[in-house]
């Protein structure tokens, strides 16, 4: 590039316009070369805000999981018919309101589905421990009306209709009996759920 220059100022037509001229293109390549770093200065300023951005999400998802267990413990020990024991088990309510809507009958009538279900459930994980047993079976009471008649559901309604409770309080009811039906059937010790609960870690 400088010999270019030299030439140009050497020759015939080294005038003032062709020094301008090439003052000009020296100044642009500068101009394009602090272009170019600043550029890959933002981009280097971008990826670090990205990784910085990757680790406040995860940051993030792990205190909603926390917020999420803390939730599900929280409506368990508010539970109207369940002890703030663990493992979740019916207390004297509970059992009582078990009978009085007769679970035992209505889970014989939907079981294939309800048992189909676990199954399918338990095919999309890797670990089929007590803990995760109960889990699903705690999710499936949470959508029981997916699996109970009308005339069951009529039953279960004009029992919390009496008892004055919110038909959310049989999510866990219903829960507790799918997981110690399932338990029983399958040779499950309901003790061993806690073993495996990573809140007792």
């Amino acid at each position: 590039m400088w010999g270019l220059i030299k030439e140009i100022l050497t020759s015939p037509f080294g005038s003032f316009a062709s020094v301008f001229a090439a003052s000009i293109f020296i100044i642009w390549l500068a101009f394009k070369a602090g272009s170019i770093i600043e550029k890959f200065k933002l981009v280097n300023k971008l990826e670090s805000a990205i990784e910085s951005i990757k680790g406040d999400l995860s940051s993030i998802k792990a205190r909603i999981e926390v917020f999420q267990n803390w939730m599900e413990v929280f409506q368990k020990n508010s539970n109207p018919f369940a002890q703030q024991k663990s493992p979740v088990s019916l207390n004297k309510k509970g059992i009582e309101v078990a009978k009085e809507i007769s679970a035992d009958v209505i889970l014989n009538k939907c079981w294939s589905k309800i048992s189909a279900k676990i199954k399918e459930e338990l095919d999309k994980r890797q670990d089929h421990n007590p803990y995760t047993v109960q889990e699903i079976c705690f999710a499936i009471g949470q959508s029981y009306s997916n699996f109970f008649d009308k005339d069951d559901m009529d039953k279960v309604k004009t029992v919390a209709y009496h008892e004055g409770v919110d038909l959310s309080a049989f999510d866990l009811l219903i829960g507790i009996s799918i997981r110690n039906r399932y338990f029983d059937e399958n040779n499950i010790n309901v003790k061993n759920v806690d073993k495996h609960d990573p809140a007792h870690k």
